[in-house]
């Protein structure tokens, strides 16, 4: 993502819940709820039962079972939420699969407000997103990289489908924001890079398949050790030939 701003406006016009990462998530909380309060919505610190609005709040001081909670309201229905957390934070693993992504914010970046920002309607911003073009071709690409990453020897429990709604509506998201009408391969590169790495979850070195065919299991763990998400999702592009 560009900056605070486009967070904020991604899960207003997506409707999904994402996470923002910040070594002052008081300072970080603030500032998303004065951008939230910019807009035609009902944007506050509240509970998740806060009906048709955004929402922004901190995770420092929820317990995993109330994540567990929050996590159970968020699956019923689409809400725009962020969430912020400090990277020491633990997150509860079911609602992690529920959140777009995780951004880290920079807090002595402060960027100017984004052209975006012009626009005075939320329904006008999500009818432009909807009208950017995903050609064939793309499609093929993306589904092509799903595959890719749901197959990797690395990868525990593959990928749900659900995902690729959520992929796809982030992608044109991008495009948009980049002032752009259609999706071009540079563009799914980076949205895999951000959407995917928190929707991962890596085997464990006993778990490698190649054990069963004799592979020495100091050097599985040595491997397995040195590779994270983002190793995956390389791979995969890597291994994916882009439409021309």
């Amino acid at each position: 993502m560009v900056s605070l701003q486009h967070v904020a406006l991604c899960a207003l016009v997506l409707e999904r819940p994402v996470l923002v990462t910040s070594t002052d998530p008081h300072t970080t909380v603030k500032r998303v709820q004065k951008i939230l309060q910019g807009w035609p919505v009902n944007s506050q610190v509240t509970p998740i039962t806060t009906a048709n609005g955004a929402s922004v709040f901190s995770l420092l001081d929820m317990s995993l079972e109330n994540q567990r909670t929050l996590y159970r309201e968020l699956r019923k229905q689409k809400y725009p939420l962020v969430l912020v957390s400090s990277p020491e934070s633990e997150l509860d693993t079911k609602l992690e699969t529920l959140l777009l992504f995780n951004y880290k914010d920079e807090l002595n970046d402060l960027p100017q407000p984004s052209e975006l920002f012009r626009f005075t309607s939320l329904e006008a911003i999500r009818k432009s997103v909807r009208q950017v073009t995903i050609t064939t071709e793309m499609k093929t690409y993306i589904y092509d990289l799903i595959v890719e990453v749901r197959y990797s020897r690395f990868i525990k429990g593959g990928i749900p489908t659900y995902i690729i709604a959520d992929l796809t509506d982030f992608i044109r998201f991008k495009a948009f924001i980049l002032e752009m009408t259609f999706v071009t391969p540079a563009i799914v590169k980076t949205c895999f890079k951000i959407v995917l790495p928190l929707r991962l979850h890596l085997i464990d070195p006993e778990d490698d398949p190649s054990l069963l065919y004799g592979s020495n299991p100091t050097l599985v763990q040595q491997l397995i050790r040195a590779i994270d998400a983002n190793d995956v999702i390389d791979i995969a592009i890597s291994n994916v030939r882009p439409p021309i």
